[in-house]
């Protein structure tokens, strides 16, 4: 039986098969102002707090899941 992390690594892995992950800071920002159709949005433990802020706000208007 898998666990919920084993879970997500295998649906990660399997969005970056069919490229649909992006990665960077800079790039994140430009398909968020650009109204792209994200769905998630995941940021390491260790992540600032202002940025985790700043990508909140710029997806206020959409639904995006932050993990």
């Amino acid at each position: 039986m898998m666990n919920n992390k084993v879970k997500l690594i295998n649906i990660v892995s399997i969005a970056c098969r069919a490229g649909k992950v992006i990665s960077g800071e800079f790039v994140i920002e430009k398909a968020l102002s650009s109204k792209n159709n994200i769905k998630l949005i995941l940021l390491a433990n260790d992540v600032a707090d202002a940025t985790k802020a700043k990508y909140e706000k710029m997806a206020t208007n959409s639904k995006v899941l932050f993990r």
